[in-house]
């Protein structure tokens, strides 16, 4: 993947993903798990990292062999996609938020011609005829409904 991907190649990654269903560090064909840790992520894969370190150093490891972790990307990140890769320790399973800002940049859910401008007052919006939202926050509202 480019490091700086196209919409297109963003959706296509995600939806082949998301049709893979590829749960690596499995040892059997049967994904066999007790505990599922869900984690939504953007660009910060310092964040992702800690997190990644934080469950590998379980004091009781066999927990490690029960735990499925997936990983619900927003955004195409070459750094988060490497941290995810070097998961060795439990089953880790991605998928991909195929509505997000980076696909959709310039229709909704993304930032669409009728949004109002920020700050815009709901009085100055109803004259206007312009839509009061915050494209950012409709997608991470999207996302977390759209994975559960």
């Amino acid at each position: 993947m480019p490091s700086n991907p196209s919409p297109g190649e963003v959706k296509d990654l995600f939806k082949k993903l998301n049709s893979a269903k590829c749960v690596r560090n499995q040892k059997e064909t049967k994904v066999d798990f007790k505990y599922v840790i869900c984690m939504q992520v953007h660009n910060r894969s310092e964040y992702l990292v800690k997190s990644i370190e934080s469950i590998e150093q379980q004091t009781n490891k066999s927990i490690l062999n029960e735990i499925l972790f997936v990983v619900s990307h927003n955004i195409y990140n070459h750094a988060v996609f490497k941290a995810v890769e070097n998961i060795k320790k439990f089953k880790v399973i991605q998928i991909g938020f195929e509505y997000s800002l980076q696909i959709y940049n310039n229709t909704f859910p993304g930032k669409d011609p009728n949004d109002c401008p920020a700050g815009m007052s709901e009085a100055s919006a109803q004259r206007v005829g312009c839509g009061r939202r915050s494209a950012s926050t409709t997608t991470t509202k999207h996302h977390w409904w759209w994975k559960v």
